[in-house]
């Protein structure tokens, strides 16, 4: 499943495929970029009602530890 979105001058298009992999694939045949979590964020706080009741992106969370015990989220 695919969605046109128009936002402005830029042309969005939402993919919905069995996996992330297959989503990326079809993503990036079609000629467009994923967005990822920061650029999602973004389009969502300039468009609120855009994303409201669900979204997914290509990103990851890594979480850990510093070398000095610190807590340490990574979003990538």
């Amino acid at each position: 499943m695919s969605q046109d979105l128009m936002i402005g001058e830029k042309e969005y298009e939402i993919f919905r495929k069995e996996s992330i992999v297959e989503t990326l694939r079809a993503c990036e045949k079609a000629g467009y970029s994923p967005l990822f979590m920061p650029e999602f964020v973004q389009l969502r706080i300039a468009h609120p009602g855009l994303f409201k009741d669900w979204g997914q992106t290509m990103s990851i969370r890594a979480s850990g530890r510093t070398s000095a015990g610190s807590a340490l989220e990574i979003y990538a």
